[in-house]
């Protein structure tokens, strides 16, 4: 629940026409007193005035997503936001696959920078469906094809911790996969495998029946070469953090702030042919 209707006047009255077919817009607010949080977010309409779905007669969810960006220009702020808004009823799954708190399956924060196929970034929330992200050398010819997005996926981090290495913000979940110069490993092999256990084993299998104990002193696979942790910081945050994963339809595996990762499956295609 928000203050923004009391702020802006008062709730307002929309009536469905008589296909059920609610028209309507929603304002976005901008301003010094009233601020919106970027990142996807769920909106809720209901025929009654509370967010207590149990109490009304009918009602629709949908995803709203605002991603904006601040620089300062000739002393001027300068501010850009995208929208992407979308509604269906009865149902969670719509834009993204948002999913259930008690479900702990993504793993990075809303500003950690994918690797495009053309060596361009984007902020992992900015990410599209049909977008071609950077991967890993194919596995039968060698060569970098890059993987499209087929889905993006979104969960509270609830109580895993997040971690950055060496100096970095933290932003990759504890039990995520990331690529070692021994093979896949894992902050917190426990975690993964308690989790997910099916994916747990999938990506053991696809390691040759193990997983690396991430830990300081480990070396990461990068775009530039290697990375040899250092250094970690573990970073509690709060429950609802909404974190993200992508979908692909190739070798599972995309960089995020500059580190080879693996996807986990989501999405569930892979072996995408050798071009």
């Amino acid at each position: 629940t928000t203050g923004y209707p009391a702020t802006l006047g008062g709730a307002t009255t929309h009536t469905t026409d008589g296909n059920g077919a609610l028209s309507g817009y929603i304002l976005v607010p901008n301003n010094d007193k009233i601020k919106l949080n970027t990142g996807r977010r769920e909106i809720l309409i209901t025929d009654v005035q509370t967010h207590k779905t149990e109490n009304a007669s009918s009602f629709t969810k949908g995803v709203f997503t605002s991603a904006g960006e601040l620089r300062v220009s000739q002393e001027e702020f300068l501010v850009t936001r995208e929208y992407d808004f979308a509604l269906s009823t009865g149902s969670r799954y719509v834009a993204n696959r948002i999913i259930p708190p008690y479900v702990e399956q993504t793993c990075f924060t809303s500003d950690t920078l994918i690797t495009m196929s053309d060596g361009s970034t984007k902020h992992i929330s900015a990410v599209r469906r049909g977008d071609i992200v950077k991967s890993s050398e194919c596995d039968k010819c060698g060569k970098v094809h890059g993987n499209e997005v087929t889905e993006i996926e979104i969960t509270p981090i609830s109580k895993r911790l997040l971690y950055g290495f060496n100096g970095m913000t933290p932003f990759v979940s504890e039990e995520h996969p990331l690529m070692t110069t021994e093979g896949w490993g894992s902050i917190n092999v426990n975690t993964f495998m308690q989790k997910e256990p099916e994916t747990y084993k999938a990506v053991m299998e696809e390691n040759g029946g193990h997983l690396v104990d991430i830990n300081v002193g480990t070396t990461l696979v990068t775009e530039d070469g290697e990375m040899k942790i250092e250094s970690w910081v573990p970073q509690e945050r709060e429950p609802e953090l909404q974190l993200y994963n992508l979908g692909l339809s190739g070798n599972h595996t995309y960089y995020a702030n500059g580190m080879l990762v693996h996807n986990k499956g989501c999405g569930g295609q892979s072996g995408a042919p050798c071009k």
